[in-house]
Parts: C-alpha cells; structure tokens; sequence
C-alpha cells in the first residue's frame, strides 16, 4: 500500500490559517485508504465551510472537527477561501463511533505546536526540540497529521504532513 507521505502534495495555504482543516482531512484520507482500499481526495474547502466552531481562514482546531463535522469534507469542493455556505452535514451516530475506533487504532495524530522564526522557513529535514527562548518568542500556531515514525541511526522522528507547501 502507498506510503502517506507519497499519497499527495501538500498545498500552499497562502495567508489562510486553515492548517487544522488540511490535517483533520488528512487523517481521514489516511484512515479512508486504509479502510477501504481506495485513494480519494477529500475537501479540506468543505470543512472550512462547514464547521462553524472554528473560524475558517482565521483559524480553528482539529477537535472541534472531530465534534461532528468532519464528514463534511467527504463533499468534493475545490479549495480556494473561506465561505461558510455550505448546510451543515451530519453523519449518523453508529458511522461515527466506528470512526473514532479506527482513527485511534491507526496511530494517526494531530498536533497543535508553537511555531518558532526557524520553523517559519523550514523547507525540509529534520526540525530538532526549540530552546525554551525560542518558544517563548514564537509567532503562532500551526497544526500538523504526525503520519509515522522513522529513524536516522538510533535517533526517532516523526513524519508529519504539512500544509505550508513545498516552497
């Protein structure tokens, strides 16, 4: 089966603060092609627009998604900016206990992390633990899927999928 991190290229997001919304739908695209076999994209624009407990380009967090309106990126909808148009989605109570049994037994994680001025200009490799000065001036948060977990010699890291782009 196709390695996560192979699957698709992480979109630029511009100014828009919608890193929550790209890492949430990661993770059901990952738990979806485990599941059934089948390489889809999902809408990350369908969550912004759906999920009214986060702020869409201003930003928002994976678990307010988690509260009910993930299935809304199932919705195929091409990702440009914030709308809030769409008509609130639910999924059925017995999906989405099944879901969350899953989600859990893949290992799949988001993660909400203080990004530091290095960070803000990482183009690849590895990112080693911010001094406590760093994080004390940090200039915002991001969130990330952590996909798996590797090792350069004796040392772990984890594989993140990130929404900031490849530039």
């Amino acid at each position: 089966m196709m390695k996560l991190r192979q699957r698709r290229v992480s979109l630029f997001l511009g100014q828009c603060g919608a890193c929550w919304a790209f890492s949430t739908v990661a993770n059901l695209e990952y738990w979806y092609m485990r599941n059934n076999r089948q390489n889809l994209d999902f809408s990350e624009q369908a969550l912004l627009d759906c999920d009214t407990q986060s702020q869409g380009c201003n930003g928002g967090y994976p678990n307010s998604a988690f509260n009910g309106q993930l299935v809304a990126a199932i919705i195929k909808v091409k990702y440009t900016e914030c709308k809030f148009l769409l008509p609130a989605v639910a999924m059925k109570e017995r999906q989405w206990r099944i879901l969350k049994i899953c989600w859990t037994i893949l290992r799949l994680f988001i993660v909400a992390v203080l990004v530091t001025h290095a960070m803000q200009y990482f183009k690849g490799g590895l990112v080693y633990r911010p001094t406590q000065a760093e994080c004390a001036s940090n200039v915002g948060g991001h969130a990330w899927l952590i996909a798996g977990l590797d090792y350069e010699g004796n040392n772990p890291y984890y594989i993140i999928k990130n929404s900031w782009g490849t530039s």
